[in-house]
């Protein structure tokens, strides 16, 4: 199969990934609009890779623009890159200051946001080599209909979206087997009654109008569901499938009355094709629209359920993932798929529409599916939920850091543990300033670190205590003390407190802060050393006194 190449507007660019997707085609493909240049590798129709030499959109314009890392970081891993050779990113990981999971997991989002970006171009070419391509470690796919999902929602124009809509304002509306699949997709795009929810055997553009009264709002829901391949427009016995050719038929003169064909992906007619039409096949008659129906009153199962998403809705901002789904930490795929089945046939806001709900129990509803739908997708994905779990047992620690959506910001919980590790490596060191500076610089990526805040507090009092400010030293004091309140589930902060009343010549409540620390993590050495000098302390105090001299040996 030879190159495609040619010109891109919004339009075009649905359909090249609709037909990538269709044809499951593998190979390269690149877009190009003055200087900036991207290329993506696309594995059986899914886009995986995607390379861009914008600099906004490289790995480390965004820690950059995130401030994970400075400029300073920048040159050493410059500097290394050419003494060693590889890619930055590469010297970015050999010099630690970034983790590789960080930056692969940073990779993919970043290639989600280059394929997205081209949506916006009003000019440009694109080129498509089909070649034989073998997937890469760690290589992640694009979904195709979620990536035009997502540019139909937020990257669109809304002249776009009307002037393809008008043409199909009389045609039904049929969904396809991709609504099964990515109808959670649509809906968290399109939060709230969307269109999806009034889809109906027989409904058209101007029925959904009518319907919600907001006219832009439907053209955008209607073009996304149709551009994406949710539905298809239909018109009588005429069927119009999104991106597909017309089926070939017998070479014939069109009758004079036909309609030219019209592909909803490039937006404009097209020719029109040759029709064949059974002589003995009848008129088609119109389809009367459906007679609107009495909504149907609650039972007690509809009431019961209706009270759990009121729970569910009331527990959102406090549950993680794993408490929402109601499965254990350590569930498996295959449970935590079942358990999610369930609950997405119990709450999915059309079990309800029959009941004909008010608008804000509805909208509740459907806030319920997506935050299970969002928990199933972060859960169900092994990477993600490594991910998670990381964001999970930081939160033990005091950690603020979850993104947009809900999602761990996973530059920040790798740059945080990154400060924290130096800090406490300079804590050890005997480095009190620098060790100060790391916590500080852990707390500004991830506010409220018990371990930073902690840590912080015990470089002041050391700090204080040597220089003899009694005040700052107290201030010091009080502020680890609370920290260590706040929080018990680091070791961290109770081995600065037994050193600090270690400091002071409080032993006993030395002693009780580095057993609370291996009580905690039984494996804490720093604890465990710092209690065995101090019970060496004790029993050599109950001794009888040595008769003189060094290691109990008389002065000469």
């Amino acid at each position: 199969m030879s190159t495609r190449t040619g010109a891109v507007d919004a339009l075009k660019l649905f359909k090249i990934f609709r037909s990538l997707q269709e044809q499951r085609l593998t190979g390269l493909l690149s877009f190009e609009r003055g200087q900036i240049k991207k290329r993506a590798r696309v594995l059986h129709g899914a886009p995986t890779r995607v390379a861009s030499n914008a600099r906004r959109e490289t790995a480390v314009g965004a820690l950059l623009e995130q401030g994970f890392l400075s400029p300073d970081d920048v040159t050493r891993a410059t500097a290394s890159r050419d003494g060693a050779g590889g890619t930055i990113e590469a010297a970015l990981v050999r010099l630690g200051l970034i983790d590789a999971a960080q930056l692969l997991a940073l990779e993919s989002r970043l290639a989600r946001r280059r394929l997205l970006e081209v949506f916006t171009w009003t000019e440009g070419s694109y080129s498509f080599t089909p070649s034989d391509l073998t997937p890469e470690p760690a290589e992640r796919a694009i979904d195709v209909t979620a990536l035009l999902l997502e540019a139909s929602a937020k990257v669109v124009p809304q002249a776009t979206c009307a002037a393809f809509v008008s043409d199909y304002t009389s045609h039904t509306l049929a969904s396809t087997p991709l609504m099964e699949t990515h109808g959670a997709s649509f809906d968290a795009m399109f939060p709230g009654g969307n269109v999806r929810s009034a889809l109906r055997d027989g409904a058209t553009v101007e029925t959904l109008r009518a319907h919600f009264q907001d006219a832009e709002r439907v053209q955008r829901q209607v073009f996304a569901l149709v551009i994406a391949g949710l539905v298809t427009f239909r018109q009588r016995t005429e069927a119009y499938a999104a991106l597909q050719p017309p089926p070939r038929a017998p070479a014939a003169a069109p009758e004079a009355s036909a309609r030219p064909t019209v592909s909803p992906a490039a937006g404009r007619p097209s020719p029109p094709a040759p029709q064949h039409v059974p002589v003995a096949s009848p008129p088609a008659r119109p389809r009367a629209e459906p007679a609107a129906r009495a909504p149907k009153p609650l039972d007690d199962a509809a009431r019961a359920k209706l009270a759990e998403v009121s729970r569910l809705a009331s527990a959102l901002g406090t549950q993680n993932h794993y408490e929402l789904l109601g499965v254990a930490r350590d569930a498996d795929a295959k449970a935590m798929s079942a358990r999610f089945k369930k609950l997405a046939l119990d709450f999915h806001v059309d079990r309800f529409a029959k009941y004909g709900l008010e608008p804000e129990v509805a909208k509740q509803i459907q806030t319920v599916f997506m935050a299970l739908n969002r928990a199933h997708e972060v859960l169900g994905n092994e990477e993600k939920r490594k991910e998670y779990d990381a964001q999970l047992s930081l939160a033990a620690r005091g950690h603020s850091v979850l993104g947009s959506g809900g999602a761990p910001d996973v530059g920040q919980i790798f740059k945080a543990e990154q400060h924290v590790r130096d800090g406490v490596l300079q804590m050890r060191n005997g480095n009190v300033d620098a060790a100060r500076q790391r916590f500080a610089d852990a707390l500004r990526a991830t506010p409220g670190d018990v371990v930073a805040v902690s840590g912080i507090a015990f470089a002041d009092f050391l700090t204080a205590h040597s220089q003899k400010n009694r005040s700052a030293a107290a201030t010091a004091r009080q502020q680890l003390e609370e920290a260590t309140r706040e929080n018990e589930a680091r070791d961290e902060p109770f081995v600065y407190l037994g050193r600090m009343y270690k400091a002071l010549g409080d032993m006993e409540r030395a002693a009780a802060a580095f057993k609370r620390a291996l009580d905690i993590n039984a494996r804490c050495a720093e604890a465990a050393s710092e209690l065995r000098h101090l019970q060496r302390r004790v029993e050599g105090s109950t001794e009888k006194p040595a008769t003189g001299g060094l290691f109990g040996r008389k002065k000469t």
